[in-house]
C-alpha cells in the first residue's frame, strides 16, 4: 500500500514539472508578420525569402514560420535593448548577406537582440561593422 502511494505522488510529481514546462514554451501573446524579400540567417542557419510569422515565446525563446515553405525553427533571443519602437524584424547586413540582429513588437518598451552566429563574427571581423543595419522588415 505505501509503494502505490508513493508511486501515486511520484507520478503526479512528474506530471506537475512536465506539465508547467510545458506551458512555459505557449506563445507569450506577441505574434507578427513580416514579408522578407531576401535569404538571411539566423545564428548559422539559412532561411530562404518569403512571409514570416514570428512569435514570441516565454524567456526569450522565438518561433519564426516561413508560411510560404512551412518551414520553421525556434531560437533563443538574448538581451533587451531598451527605448520604444515600431514592430520590426533588424538585420544586419555584410555585402549582400544578410542576418537578423533584433526583434521589436512595438508593445513594450524593449526589443531583442539575438547572438552572432561563426559566420557573422567572421565576416564583421573582416569587413568591420556592418554595412548599416537595415530596418526595413515591419512586423504587422
Amino acid at each position: 500500500m505505501k509503494n502505490q502511494l508513493r508511486r501515486l505522488l511520484v507520478t503526479i510529481g512528474l506530471s506537475a514539472v512536465l506539465g508547467s514546462s510545458l506551458l512555459n514554451a505557449q506563445t507569450s501573446g506577441k505574434i507578427g508578420v513580416a514579408g522578407v524579400p531576401f535569404s538571411f540567417r539566423i545564428a548559422d542557419r539559412v532561411l530562404p525569402a518569403g512571409n514570416y510569422t514570428v512569435s514570441a515565446r516565454s524567456s526569450g525563446l522565438m518561433e519564426l514560420w516561413n508560411k510560404d515553405t512551412q518551414q520553421g525553427m525556434m531560437f533563443v533571443a538574448g538581451s533587451h535593448q531598451s527605448g520604444k519602437s515600431d514592430p520590426k524584424l533588424v538585420f544586419n547586413r555584410y555585402g549582400d548577406r544578410y542576418f537578423l540582429a533584433q526583434v521589436w513588437f512595438g508593445d513594450e518598451d524593449s526589443g531583442r537582440i539575438l547572438s552572432r552566429g561563426h559566420l557573422e563574427k567572421e565576416i564583421a571581423g573582416v569587413e568591420g561593422t556592418p554595412h548599416g543595419s537595415l530596418a526595413a522588415i515591419r512586423i504587422k
